[in-house]
């Protein structure tokens, strides 16, 4: 019952939640639920820009179209319109980590790799960052990707999500992955009615643990 939280930012309506493709497994090798899925992404909603340099009032439309391209699985258009952004703006962090989206998206690992590598103080790139590392089986690196992008912004619900997942399934930390979980909830702005029921899945496994 798990999705790996591939948003960039945290308001997402559940009508367009509901358009994720996600995949719920439950193993039963253990006495404790354990939660396997492949990465999914979910949509991603519009926001207020944030600008390392300066975008017009046409290459602020131009993003947000490219972001509503992204929401619609067009990966491939997306990609088109960001690299034309891209090189106009190549210090911009929001349409840096965008790009890398889409990159990602289309199976361009290194394109997206080379971009997230410059863009080190952007949560949005960090939670990638962290997505990319468990599709390598790397938990640890992506443990540090989704804390730093905890760091850089809290209100940011995605890697809170995405690290009770580390906790959850690699650590076997129940009362962690919980407290992870319901910090995640707190932040959307929708009811997750899932991750509410996993919640207290891993309370009463918790339970009979101590």
């Amino acid at each position: 019952m798990i999705k790996i939280q591939l948003a960039l930012y945290s308001s997402i309506t559940k009508a367009l939640l509901t358009m994720s493709l996600t995949v719920f497994i439950l193993a039963s090798c253990t006495s404790n639920p354990v939660k396997d899925t492949p990465l999914t992404t979910e949509p991603i909603n519009n926001h207020d820009i944030i600008n390392d340099a300066p975008l017009s009032v046409l290459h602020k439309k131009a993003l947000n179209d490219a972001i509503e391209l992204i929401n619609n699985d067009d990966f491939e258009s997306a990609k088109k319109s960001l690299k034309v952004l891209h090189d106009q703006y190549p210090v911009n962090n929001d349409i840096a980590a965008h790009y890398a989206l889409s990159a990602y998206k289309t199976n361009n690992r290194k394109l997206a790799n080379t971009l997230l590598a410059k863009n080190a103080y952007s949560p949005l790139a960090q939670n990638l960052l962290g997505i990319i590392a468990l599709e390598d089986q790397r938990p640890s690196d992506a443990d540090i990707y989704f804390k730093k992008a905890i760091e850089l912004d809290k209100k940011y619900a995605q890697p809170y999500y995405n690290l009770a997942f580390i906790y959850d399934t690699y650590y076997q930390d129940l009362k962690g992955a919980i407290e992870l979980y319901q910090t995640y909830l707190l932040l959307i702005d929708f009811i997750d009615e899932d991750t509410q029921k996993w919640i207290k899945s891993l309370e009463q496994s918790a339970a009979r643990e101590d």
